[in-house]
């Protein structure tokens, strides 16, 4: 049986050091990772399959805008240069109610930096997916055997 999970975050960077820090937290269990880079594909991949452990950012880009070759530093210009509400998905939280519905063993762990994202959902769990540090992913692990949490099969 593997676990999967769901990886939600645009900065590749931010999304390397995600992936990276699951595999060596979880190597001793197996585990499939699918990843989104903006809103309307988690929620696409979130209501075509179940996840076991969900990593959400609070805020993504709507649909891809192609920025995927910019420098951190250009992609940060580009966000800020978009319409409020309209390009870019700020409360991606508001998939954590269906992500609920299809898997109600699911444990989100949230991974903004910022707090105002809990007012549309709360994770089981908030990490900071910059500063990350092993016990994180220790409570994680916690989380997972206190509710005695296994894979969908």
């Amino acid at each position: 049986m593997k676990y999967n999970v769901l990886i939600i975050e645009d900065y590749v960077d931010n999304r390397d050091r995600m992936i990276n820090s699951v595999k060596k937290a979880l190597a001793e269990i197996e585990i499939n990772i699918d990843i989104s880079e903006w809103f309307l594909d988690a929620k696409k991949k979130i209501t075509k399959n179940r996840y076991d452990l969900v990593f959400i950012d609070n805020s993504l880009p709507y649909e891809n805008p192609g920025w995927e070759n910019l420098t951190y530093k250009d992609r940060i210009m580009a966000e800020m240069s978009l319409a409020p509400e309209t390009e870019m998905a700020r409360d991606t939280y508001k998939l954590i109610d269906l992500i609920r519905s299809k898997n109600p063993k699911s444990i989100i762990i949230g991974t903004s930096t910022s707090t105002s994202a809990l007012k549309h959902g709360n994770p089981d769990i908030q990490i900071n997916k910059i500063q990350s540090k092993e016990e994180d992913f220790q409570k994680i692990i916690e989380i997972m055997k206190e509710k005695n949490h296994k894979p969908e099969e």
